[in-house]
Order: structure tokens, then sequence, then C-alpha cells
């Protein structure tokens, strides 16, 4: 038979590890939602990276355009957007013929 004491402490630590059972449920089942959250962020950044070529190629595009026809809107736009556009100057003229020897 149980004292009182040995009996007080096995209820208490038997309602302790209900408890932590309980809480380790709550937070397994939190951690699974996190995951699942984590693993769609990694899948749109893998198919953003994978886009960043294509977006490259339009904003290029877009902005040779843009020079070519020298249209403000196209231009003010992409520097809304944080790209700056240049324009290449001509390659200078040598000022001076080269010496035949």
């Amino acid at each position: 038979m149980l004292t009182k004491t040995q009996y007080f402490l096995s209820a208490t630590l038997g309602g302790a590890a209900i408890a932590l059972a309980v809480a380790n449920g709550v937070m397994f089942t939190a951690n699974q939602a996190v995951q699942a959250e984590l693993a769609q962020k990694q899948a749109y950044l893998q198919q953003t990276g994978q886009l960043e070529g294509i977006y490259t190629n339009i904003a290029t595009s877009l902005a040779q355009w843009a020079v070519k026809d020298n249209d403000r809107a196209v231009i003010d736009m992409l520097g809304n957007l944080g790209l700056r556009v240049t324009t290449n100057a001509a390659p200078a003229a040598e000022t001076a013929p080269a010496k035949k020897q």
C-alpha cells in the first residue's frame, strides 16, 4: 500500500505527465503549420529564382525599346521600379590618325 506522500507524489507526477503530453501535442500541431508555411515560402523563392533571367530580359528589352523610341513615360516607370535606364554614348572617334611606319 502507498503512503499519503507516495500517493500525492505519484498523482502529481501523473498529472504533470498528462499536462506535458497535451503541451507536446499542441506544439507538434503548431510546428507542422509553421513547417508547411515555410515549405510554401521556399517553393515561392525557388520559382522566383528560376524566373529572374526572364525578368531581366524583359526589363532590358523594355528599356532598350524606351530609349530607342525616346518614351519618357516608360523610362520613368522603370525608374519608379528602381531600374535606372541609361543610354550608351557612341564611342569617341580618334582625334589623330595613327602613324604609319
